[in-house]
């Protein structure tokens, strides 16, 4: 799930799918833009794992992004997930990925010790970290066996 301003996130969040295809797992990539909470729930419910991506916005996550973790933490539908964090930055920096990880604790989510975030456009290296970050995530959702 993922929210971006110029598109750097939205390239991220569809380098990290394609690297949990790779593995086998099942994946949805869910531009929060075109996708209802109703929505977002619905796909959280029956998820293994998840990743949030959201680019700096004032120096904090993208609203949509806020309320979808926001609407999961009520309905208790990522206490006990595997999840990453990614995005990208201009001026702003480390908040938006603390502010994710500090939303995702709330949720009683195990957040991925490795948190991508990049400055303004991704590149190559961002784009194969995003892979590889994917395949962590198709891994664990394998294990966990959905």
């Amino acid at each position: 799930m993922f929210d971006s301003m110029y598109g750097s996130t939205a390239r991220a969040a569809i380098a990290m799918s394609e690297g949990v295809k790779s593995t086998g797992a099942m994946v949805e990539v869910v531009d929060l833009k075109a996708c209802s909470l109703t929505a977002v729930a619905f796909h959280m419910y029956d998820s293994a794992c998840f990743a949030f991506g959201s680019p700096a916005l004032n120096s904090t996550m993208m609203p949509l992004v806020e309320s979808a973790i926001g609407y999961c933490r009520g309905l208790k539908l990522l206490a006990g997930k595997t999840g990453a964090i990614f995005g990208a930055y201009g001026w702003a920096g480390a908040p938006t990925i603390n502010d994710m990880t500090e939303a995702l604790k709330k949720c009683n989510a195990n957040v991925d010790e490795v948190k991508l975030q990049w400055k303004l456009q991704v590149n190559d290296e961002v784009l194969a970290k995003s892979y590889e970050q994917g395949v962590k995530l198709g891994m664990k959702a394998l294990e966990v066996g959905k």
